[in-house]
């Protein structure tokens, strides 16, 4: 039993790392996420501040920066997300497969 779900994690560890998901590179991109939401809030913040006046053209102002802000911070990505679902999906049947065989 102790063996089988060694087996088991260290099959999943090595698909992770197969994948570029290693421990550090999660922590690192939990990191700079983290990071960049923080620069837009406070981005979104100052500008709220700096036209927070009662005129429709500073309303207009602050409905339009959070719209601005989070259409560039959803185009910074340039990893496929289909290319990396393919390969974990891969990966996890190659392990599915050597487990079945280890059986």
């Amino acid at each position: 039993e102790k063996a089988h779900d060694l087996l088991k994690r260290e099959l999943t560890l090595a698909a992770m790392r197969d994948i570029g998901m290693s421990t550090a590179a999660i922590a690192a991109a939990l990191l700079g996420l983290l990071s960049l939401v923080g620069m837009i809030f406070v981005f979104i913040f100052f500008g709220i501040a700096a036209f927070s006046g009662g005129s429709a053209f500073e309303g207009v102002i602050n409905s339009l920066m959070p719209l601005t802000s989070g259409a560039f911070a959803g185009g910074q990505s340039k990893v496929d997300p289909k290319e990396k679902l393919e390969k974990a999906l891969e990966t996890v049947e190659d392990m599915l497969e050597s487990l079945g065989e280890e059986d």
